[in-house]
């Protein structure tokens, strides 16, 4: 046997066992996490935090916010943040500009483009509801709730009374 079929024999040798054992290495799932099993099995949480729920007669607004030490207003913040989202899923405003600008300075010339988007909710929103609340020592949730229909209703009467 010459001395290049022994360096390859043994190369591929050594490529045959070093992928063998990044094999069994993958084959193994690692233990879950603790906080996961914890989660899971934490009964005292209510079904709405667990999964949000689907209604196609209400609008939906679920929010959380993690407690922090001196935080005194996380309940309020947690109530727009739901009040936002509930929101969302009625009307979203989205205004865009943009702004193409050219200067020319001593024969040379520049060009910026610039782009804007802001998109913004209606949070003037009346007859929603306060459907739950939430807490534990690290959250806080709240879920709002607002009837489709009662809102067309209400829309219609303002447009009635606009008119």
């Amino acid at each position: 046997m010459s001395k290049t079929t022994f360096l390859l024999f043994t190369f591929l040798l050594l490529m045959a066992t070093g992928c063998g054992s990044s094999q069994k290495a993958t084959t193994q799932t690692p233990p879950p996490a603790k906080e996961i099993i914890q989660v899971e099995q934490d009964g005292a949480r209510p079904g709405w935090v667990r999964k949000r729920p689907i209604d196609d007669d209400y609008y939906i607004g679920i929010a959380m916010i993690e407690k922090r030490p001196g935080m005194k207003d996380y309940k309020d913040k947690a109530f727009k943040d739901a009040l936002s989202e509930l929101c969302s899923q009625i009307q979203v405003t989205v205004n865009s500009n943009s702004y193409l600008i050219t200067i020319n300075r001593d024969y040379k010339f520049q060009q910026d483009y610039l782009s804007s988007t802001k998109s913004s909710v209606n949070t003037n929103i009346e007859g929603y509801r306060i459907i739950d609340e939430f807490e534990n020592d690290k959250e806080y949730w709240v879920y709002l709730s607002l009837s489709r229909e009662e809102y067309k209703q209400r829309e219609q009467e303002k447009m009635q009374q606009a008119a």
